[in-house]
């Protein structure tokens, strides 16, 4: 098992259907590679 921290910061506030359209893409995505974890959103920054 790997583990990989990632931290990006948002250019912009991200609005409520922004993080919802990231979320439905990366579990189809993620399902589809057999990559899980966990992306945490919280002002203007990924974690």
């Amino acid at each position: 098992m790997k583990t990989i921290v990632y931290v990006s910061r948002s250019a912009y506030p991200m609005h409520e259907n922004q993080l919802l359209d990231i979320l439905h893409s990366s579990r189809i995505h993620n399902a589809a590679v057999k990559i899980s974890g966990v992306l945490l959103y919280s002002d203007s920054t990924f974690i």
